[in-house]
């Protein structure tokens, strides 16, 4: 049978025009770049971003990884990097601008296959007129922000003006982790990206879950990276704690179990039972496929991914695969793909079987 239709609605984008500026010797943007064996590397404030895969800024070349993996559908944003909260406000407009009209151009290249959300330069007095023009000018489907901007949280004041600027526009917000810093215990190992960035989303999901935004903004959609960090085991502990504890009490808001089965959070997991598990928190109809695209830490193969997941429960694999997207971006052209069987001897929820196969 053939793959899955899959629409990845985690998919990080860098603008080849500003790769090429900056591999030209252009200044002004606080970033270098230098070619290694594997890949585009740009630093960043002394760090070095490690750009595996020329599809990152080349976009036929993710258009080729999209048919190779099984993806009829990438929804793009702004590697994590280019978020730039911290940056002077112009330089933040730049770099948003940037992203935004190089994202919209590749859209406009290939409509059937890619969408966009807008970055946000939050560190301008202008954000709020850039984002809107994001959507109404440029035309692109939704925006993305991090877990927090600078010291404000995802319940402050900045963030709750883009989420009524998002139901106003009718588009959708995807909130991915970012600057997690260095807390303690997460030295080595690479601990700051295994669990410090979904840490970090739980932490955020979890000041979400008692805002009272759900009920201030019900028809909000916002989209929670790497399956929402591990709130998928906290939420009977937030709802316990709402019922037990003054300080957590929902008083007249939604309770954090009905906050989490009003949010979507996509299925960027290495073991297919957590993501099974995910959808019984949230609901079958609110997980949604995303892949990471192209880093190291994502889902290399989600075509693999969704077939072991329809070794549990093919309808929600379909679900997943595709059906649910369509609810956050109304609008995709999607049509039914059955999904394919596994073959004889793949395993289901470990890592393994989300790589791609050994070269023969």
């Amino acid at each position: 049978m053939a793959p899955p239709t899959i629409v990845d609605l985690h998919a990080h984008y860098v603008p080849e025009e500003l790769v090429r500026q900056i591999e030209s010797g252009a200044r002004g943007w606080e970033m270098d770049a230098r070619r290694e064996p594997e890949g585009l590397i740009l630093r960043i404030r002394g760090r070095d971003m490690l750009n595996p895969c020329s599809g990152q800024y080349h976009v036929p070349d993710r258009i080729a990884d999209m048919d190779r993996t099984g993806v009829a559908w990438q929804v793009m944003s702004a590697a994590p990097f280019l978020f730039y909260y911290w940056a002077a406000p112009e330089l933040a407009v730049r770099i948003a601008r940037l992203t935004n009209e190089s994202m919209a151009a590749a859209v406009a290249e290939f409509p059937g296959r890619l969408r966009a959300l807008a970055s946000v330069p939050f560190s301008s007095p202008r954000w709020f007129d850039e984002a809107r023009a994001a959507v109404t000018h440029l035309g692109l489907h939704g925006f993305a922000v991090a877990t927090e901007f600078g010291e404000e949280q995802i319940d402050g004041p900045t963030f709750r003006s883009l989420f009524k600027l998002a139901v106003e526009l009718d588009v959708p917000v995807f909130i991915h982790p970012h600057n997690v810093g260095t807390p303690r215990g997460l030295d080595g190992n690479y601990l700051i990206n295994l669990i410090g960035n979904p840490m970090t989303t739980t932490i955020a999901l979890g000041r979400f879950a008692f805002s009272g935004i759900i009920d201030e903004l019900p028809t909000l959609r916002t989209v929670w990276a790497h399956l929402g960090g591990y709130v998928s085991l906290a939420a009977s502990r937030l709802q316990h704690g709402a019922e037990v504890r003054p300080e957590a009490a929902s008083g007249d808001r939604l309770p954090p179990a009905q906050v989490m089965r009003r949010i979507w959070v996509d299925a960027l997991n290495h073991d297919v039972r957590a993501v099974r598990f995910a959808g019984h928190i949230h609901g079958d109809d609110r997980v949604v496929a995303g892949t990471d695209y192209c880093f190291d830490m994502g889902i290399a193969d989600p075509s693999q991914q969704i077939a072991s997941l329809a070794r549990i429960d093919p309808a929600f694999a379909e679900r997943v695969a595709w059906k649910n997207a369509a609810a956050v971006l109304p609008g995709l052209s999607l049509s039914a793909v059955p999904v394919h069987e596994l073959r004889p001897g793949e395993a289901v929820g470990v890592a393994e079987t989300l790589r791609p196969p050994s070269p023969a």
